[in-house]
């Protein structure tokens, strides 16, 4: 089932995937760290719940009737497994001409992330993915 505004931005630039399974204890603070990034261009959020038994679809709902023209929720009727819930379902939902992935559980520290990804994508066409650092706690 998918839960998704008809006033969701259009055209967006960058397509925020974010997969999730049985993560209730961090998908919040997940959608604030992406929430919180600094960026002057059309985003989309798109969040697929691979039909978790915990909290967390209720969780994303929440967030998605809070920001209704941000978040696009999709809720899997099966569990998909990872990567088919990441590429079948997330990225053939992304509209965006760019795409960036931050899992469930993962937490975006800088809030100009993607603002940095972006502009060095924008101006380097020979670059077609950016991966960052990360700390593991």
């Amino acid at each position: 089932m998918i839960y998704r505004d008809t006033t969701i931005v259009n055209n967006p630039i960058i397509s925020i995937c974010i997969p999730t399974y049985n993560q209730e204890k961090y998908i919040s603070e997940t959608l604030e760290s992406v929430l919180r990034q600094k960026l002057n261009i059309p985003c989309e959020i798109i969040i697929a719940d691979d039909c978790s038994t915990d909290a967390t679809s209720s969780i994303c709902q929440a967030y998605q009737r809070k920001y209704p023209q941000k978040i696009i929720f999709i809720s899997n009727e099966k569990n998909r497994g990872l990567l088919s819930n990441l590429f079948y379902v997330l990225f053939a939902a992304a509209r965006g001409d760019y795409i960036a992935v931050c899992a469930g559980d993962d937490v975006w520290i800088k809030s100009s992330k993607l603002k940095e990804q972006y502009n060095l994508l924008k101006k380097n066409s020979h670059i077609s993915l950016v991966h960052t650092g990360y700390n593991k706690y």
